[in-house]
């Protein structure tokens, strides 16, 4: 391809895990290009949901003083206010149909966040996401799907003295449990996947695979804070 290492949108589908908003200054012109190259190539192009495609968390992140999606698409129109707000809505309205996770070739997961507990299943993530759409305010989200959206892994193959080495741990919010190796064996073995890409995290260098391999998180927000990568990271598979 001419088109350099990712290929040509006519050969390669492309899938991007969440979080299109709530980074950096060019919010309202990442969504507006993700949802019309979705619209162009819709079956090239796959978006999935992350924690942040969320009028709740998005004006959350405003209150921490920090750009949040809802400022963003203000300051992208001019500072017109009512400008802002249909555009945020507008967009929105999209994101409110998203799905939770896709399989690429039949054995890699895509999921935001991650497999909290793994008690659940892929059919159960379809199910689940199909009965919460449209997201509007979240509401009607399952655990399973708030473990896929919000959950981390342990830093390391190993567990803290007190925790099952390679098992979920207690989290601090309960149902959203740090998950490890085993976790992560289990629901592979169990669902017939050979890898689970993820986000979530701003990881050092934007990549990091954890658990045998089979995990690995992926962040390319470029100017996510002063720890952020300085690269934009893509998996293939093929």
């Amino acid at each position: 391809s001419n088109h350099g290492p990712g290929g040509d949108i006519e050969t390669c589908s492309y899938v991007f895990n969440g979080d299109f908003v709530d980074r950096g200054p060019h919010q309202l012109e990442t969504a507006a290009l993700l949802l019309a190259l979705k619209s162009a190539f819709p079956a090239r192009v796959w978006l999935v949901r992350g924690n942040h495609e969320a009028r709740a968390v998005n004006a959350g992140t405003s209150r921490m003083g920090l750009l949040g999606f809802d400022r963003a698409c203000e300051r992208a129109l001019g500072g017109d206010a009512a400008a802002g707000a249909a555009a945020f809505e507008a967009v929105h309205a999209a994101l409110d149909w998203l799905p939770y996770a896709a399989v690429v070739g039949g054995s890699a997961l895509v999921v935001h966040g991650g497999l909290g507990d793994g008690s659940w299943t892929l059919r159960d993530l379809e199910r689940d996401g199909e009965a919460a759409r449209p997201f509007g305010d979240g509401s009607r989200a399952s655990e399973a799907l708030a473990q896929a959206l919000w959950s981390d892994p342990l830093e390391d193959d190993g567990g803290p003295s007190g925790h099952p080495a390679h098992g979920p741990r207690p989290g601090a919010e309960g149902r959203l449990a740090p998950f490890g190796a085993l976790t992560t064996a289990s629901f592979c073995a169990r669902e017939g996947l050979g890898l689970v890409v993820r986000s979530h995290q701003c990881v050092p260098g934007g990549f990091r695979v954890l658990h045998g391999g089979r995990l690995v998180t992926v962040f390319s927000a470029r100017d996510y804070g002063r720890s952020a990568p300085r690269a934009g990271w893509m998996v293939g598979s093929g």
